[in-house]
This record gives C-alpha cells, structure tokens and sequence, in this order.
C-alpha cells in the first residue's frame, strides 16, 4: 500500500532491529535483576534464644549473606504460634528493611535486628515462647545466609519470667479446745 508507512525498507527494517534490540536488552536485564535477590539469603542466626522478662535482651538477628546489596530488602518476620500474647507479653512488626551499606557476609558482625521489645510486668507466670517464622522476601531470598547447609526460617524466642511468685501467709491462732471457732488472719503478698 503506497503512502502507508513513509520509509523505505531499508528504513523500516533498521527501525525495527532497534526496537527488537531495545526489547531483548530489557528481558535479559530483568532475569538479572531477580537473580540479585538469589545472592542475597536471609535466615535467622539460630533455632532459640531467650532471656528475662525485665532484660529483654538476647534477641534473635538475622544473617544475611551474599554482599553489598543495591537496593533495600525487606522480609517479613511473623509470629506463627507460641503462649506469649502480643500486645502484652510482646510488640513487634513484622517487616524487618535489609538496608543497603553493608557488605553481608553471613556473619553476627553484619547481622540485621529484628523489630521486637519485651513487655516487663510483674506478675509470676510461666516462661513464655514467640514463634517466628520468615515469609514474603523483597530484593532478598530465604535461604542459607551463613553457608552451613542449613537454612534457619523459624526461631523460638522464651521469655523468662523473673518475678518472685506469691507468698501466703497465716497467723498464729492460740484457742483452748472449748473454744468452737476461731478467727486467722490470711496475708497474700
């Protein structure tokens, strides 16, 4: 069809080498990018931790290998079970940024902290457990961070309780066997 498409041939096809190029270069380089996140594992450090109530320290931290990332990842740290109540036992949030900066290698030198604080009260109570489990990686993978064939995607945090349980106490009541009642006096502390 004369007048259609104003270029000659060797113009159209000259155009059209550029786009399929221009096209080829950009589905090459998207593969690339998420390979990126394939050397970048994300795992926790160990299987459990704990420490007191009160001190809330000895966090679980996570390992992240693979080197120096381009871009911030992110991966979600959420609570899938234990006996601690979130809220009053716990608080956290569950997505955990992997900054950029640092040149990961899978140790506790470049490890990323989670979002988690302890809750201190005083109440005695049993020793309370968080389970954690790794979901949803961005710009990063689950995977075997620090290189020991293992990959650590749960972790059990207990928190120790650390307050003195209850005391009961009775006074002393001194009646002669006549006597049809008496009266203690009971004390919880």
């Amino acid at each position: 069809m004369p007048g259609a498409f104003p270029f000659t041939d060797t113009r159209r096809t000259l155009a059209l080498a550029v786009v399929f190029a221009i096209t080829v270069a950009v589905l090459v380089a998207l593969p690339a990018r998420n390979a990126l996140s394939a050397n970048h594992p994300v795992e926790f450090s160990v299987a459990t931790a704990s420490d007191a109530e009160a001190t809330g320290g000895n966090k679980p931290v996570l390992l992240v290998g693979g080197g120096a990332l381009a871009v911030a990842g992110s991966v979600d740290v959420v609570v899938t079970g234990g006996n601690a109540s979130s809220g009053t036992d716990f608080t956290n949030t569950a997505t955990v940024t992997i900054p950029t900066g640092p040149v990961y290698d899978g140790t506790l030198g470049t490890a990323v902290a989670i979002n988690l604080t302890i809750n201190d009260d005083s109440t005695d109570e049993v020793d309370e457990t968080i389970e954690f489990t790794l979901q949803n990686p961005v710009g990063v993978t689950i995977g075997d961070a620090n290189t020991d064939t293992n990959t650590q995607t749960t972790h059990t945090y207990t928190i120790t309780d650390d307050d003195a349980a209850p005391s009961l106490s009775i006074d002393d009541q001194t009646d002669s066997e006549a006597t049809a009642s008496a009266g203690f006096t009971v004390s919880l502390s």
